[in-house]
């Protein structure tokens, strides 16, 4: 197995240990042994525990970034470009859901450099969304509370879905993403009005 190969089956274990035994309960031991591999084997991807959380928080990022580039490249439409944004961080998500929730729950453990780095990733994840939802709503400034408020709402309706999704009674990652881009675009009464046959903003 080459070592990029064997370096994401590390960090697949590590983001596992992580998520079900929490980060400061599990210990390196747990990790190598999930990976099945030695301890001193380990020791050659990352050099102590909090290395191996920077690496999986920095490289969910970091895999979703690229991602995120390469099919946004050529497309101007916002609403594709948003379509494509959330259906990405789905596919991923709902794929790696161990490396989600230790995104969202033990991040905060880092410390020095190793947070700094998964920070910055994070803030270049956050304006590439701010980016598009700007795009949507035409807003010339960048700072708009409003512009923040909606990009954070965006970032709301997509981070906790692992919380709740079930596979097989929910839908795949493409039609999660085609029903919350158009909650996100349309809202929920718009689509209950023409579904009941009635106009928006009659008033019932």
């Amino acid at each position: 197995m080459r070592y990029e190969e064997r370096f994401e089956s590390v960090l697949k274990s590590a983001a596992t240990v992580f998520a079900r035994r929490g980060y400061q309960r599990a210990s390196i031991r747990d990790v190598a042994r999930a990976a099945g591999i030695s301890v001193a084997g380990l020791y050659y991807y990352c050099k102590s525990k909090e290395e191996l959380l920077f690496a999986v928080c920095f490289h969910s990022f970091d895999v979703l970034l690229q991602s995120l580039h390469r099919s946004l490249k050529g497309v101007s439409d916002p609403k594709q470009q948003l379509h494509i944004f959330i259906l990405n961080h789905f596919e991923y998500f709902l794929t790696y859901v161990e490396a989600m929730k230790v995104v969202s729950h033990e991040a905060g453990m880092l410390t020095g450099e190793f947070d700094a780095r998964v920070t910055e990733i994070k803030r270049q994840y956050y304006l590439r969304c701010q980016q598009i939802v700007q795009l949507l709503l035409g807003e010339p400034d960048a700072e708009s509370p409003r512009l923040r408020t909606t990009t954070l709402a965006l970032f709301g309706m997509i981070n906790w879905v692992y919380t709740w999704y079930r596979p097989g009674r929910d839908e795949d990652a493409k039609g999660l993403a085609d029903g919350m881009t158009e909650l996100f675009l349309h809202g929920v009464w718009p689509q209950a009005a023409v579904g009941n046959g009635q106009e928006v903003g009659n008033g019932g």
